[in-house]
């Protein structure tokens, strides 16, 4: 049987004048890593006016993990795609309310 489940979204940082080609590391403790919880991220470009080229940031390599003690994380990188020689963007965490 289907069950409604909430979906939320916030800015949670910042990458700022990342080098094109270049990889970010990011992880995310807490409630956000909760088990049943659906997460995800998006990386979304800042404009830079009047810069010839495009920003362009891909998400990849997105990981739980849990230890021994039960604490978890999710890890991602981030890693720079477009033409400028630098661009910034906004790391959004997207989740779910606690699927059980």
């Amino acid at each position: 049987m289907a069950s409604t489940v909430q979906v939320w979204a916030e800015l949670t940082a910042v990458g700022v004048d990342v080098d094109a080609g270049s990889t970010q590391f990011w992880q995310t403790t807490g409630g956000a890593a909760e088990y049943g919880r659906y997460v995800t991220y998006v990386a979304q470009p800042l404009e830079l006016v009047g810069a010839p080229g495009t920003n362009q940031y891909e998400v990849h390599d997105i990981s739980h993990e849990v230890d021994a003690a039960g604490n978890r994380r999710v890890l991602l990188q981030v890693t720079s795609k477009g033409t400028n020689p630098f661009g910034s963007y906004g790391l959004f965490l997207v989740f779910t309310d606690v699927i059980q």
